[in-house]
């Protein structure tokens, strides 16, 4: 009976040491190699080293030493300039109502009432800025005009107060703009289509030598 009593005592003392040396060990800042080498020795079903860098990169990565960075997109916004400098009278009439202020003590706006109809037809309000682009300036010009122009459909592609697209534009490839009235199907029969560019890098979208509004034979000035 005292037999097996030293023995356990003995057992117990051996752990002991066992696990204090380990203890000491890993304290004193040993590489992975020699920890890994210990923890086999003592254990049982440690993963390999390979497996144990893997969950320590895993790890560190959770616990937030390594983070990814975020890019955030700035938003860039193009304004037409009457609305940009609040000057919403050289398009529309005054509708005489009051607008209110912004806050406690903020300065009133620059248009003093509120944008009311428009002060003409849109074929003749555009063109008082953006005289280049009338039937006019085209005829003395020898030129010819892209039909919504001539129409005055400027809202066809453009947003007359902002858009995120330079240009104003109301969709930010011009493919997805010109094929609000020309059928896709039949422009891919033409060669020169199938190479899937950009309507703009050969036709003008306002004005031209002939019908095709080609750049290389008249390029357009915006």
């Amino acid at each position: 009976m005292r037999r097996q009593v030293g023995r356990r005592s003995q057992n117990r003392a051996l752990a002991g040491l066992f696990l204090l040396s380990f203890l000491i060990l890993f304290a004193s800042g040993c590489d992975k190699y020699t920890r890994y080498k210990v923890s086999s020795f003592f254990f049982t079903g440690v993963p390999p080293l390979e497996e144990a860098n893997r969950v320590d990169t895993a790890r560190t990565q959770a616990g937030g030493k390594e983070r990814k960075r975020i890019r955030i997109k700035k938003v860039v916004k193009y304004i037409h300039g009457p609305k940009a400098s609040g000057e919403c009278y050289h398009c529309h009439e005054a509708s005489g109502r009051k607008r209110k202020k912004v806050g406690i003590g903020a300065p009133p706006s620059l248009q003093a009432t509120m944008p009311g109809k428009l002060t003409e037809s849109l074929k003749k309000l555009c063109i008082k800025c953006h005289a280049s682009k009338s039937a006019e300036a085209a005829q003395i010009k020898n030129l010819w005009l892209h039909r919504s122009t001539t129409e005055g459909n400027c809202t066809l592609c453009h947003n007359p107060h902002e858009s995120p697209f330079r240009y104003m534009l109301i969709t930010e490839k011009s493919t997805d703009l010109c094929t609000q009235c020309h059928l896709k199907e039949y422009l891919q029969r033409i060669e020169e289509h199938t190479e899937n560019r950009v309507c703009i890098s050969c036709h003008n979208p306002h004005i031209g030598k002939n019908r095709f509004l080609l750049k290389k034979d008249f390029n357009e000035v915006f």
